[in-house]
């Protein structure tokens, strides 16, 4: 299961990298264009959106495995411990649930709307777009399923209990 974490953790992380420099570069050419150049690509505003989106749907995951999403524990933390855990497994349960119906749904805008329409600056095919959340919510099932069976994915670091 290490194996399997440390892999997709990897992927994850690449992808949300490549993402990141997509975006920054595409950025920082708009900017160059607006300063030093007489007309700005119309396509460069449309790719940082892309790899904004791309750079969310790689790091949904990774954010999920390390526990970066907001949590609000205070009523929680009254609890014994044995009920704090017993709700935290039962909140990954019903967070890997919520997020299966997502990622299907996700599916099928990317299979339905996807393969007809086409981004206007660079004349994608907007399927490339919309499986974005695809990724986004297969990670966040990968990682609520681990932490809920295994009580915490691979390599997370403890927080202070």
């Amino acid at each position: 299961m290490a194996l399997i974490d440390k892999t997709i953790g990897r992927l994850l992380t690449a992808g949300m990298s490549i993402a990141f420099l997509g975006l920054v570069g595409s950025v920082l050419l708009q900017v160059f264009a607006r300063w030093f150049l007489p007309k700005v690509p119309s396509w460069t505003e449309e790719s940082s959106r892309m790899f904004l989106i791309w750079l969310v749907g790689f790091g949904g995951g990774l954010a999920y495995r390390h526990g970066s999403y907001v949590n609000v524990d205070l009523l929680i933390n009254l609890f014994p411990a044995w009920l704090r855990r017993f709700l935290t497994r039962l909140g990954d349960l019903i967070i890997a649930l919520f997020m299966i119906l997502f990622t299907w749904q996700a599916w099928l805008q990317t299979i339905r709307m996807g393969l007809r329409q086409t981004s206007s600056a660079l004349d994608l095919p907007m399927q490339y777009i919309f499986f974005a959340l695809c990724v986004l919510g297969a990670g966040v099932v990968l990682y609520s399923l681990l932490r809920f069976f295994l009580g915490s994915p691979a390599g997370e670091e403890k927080k202070g209990e």
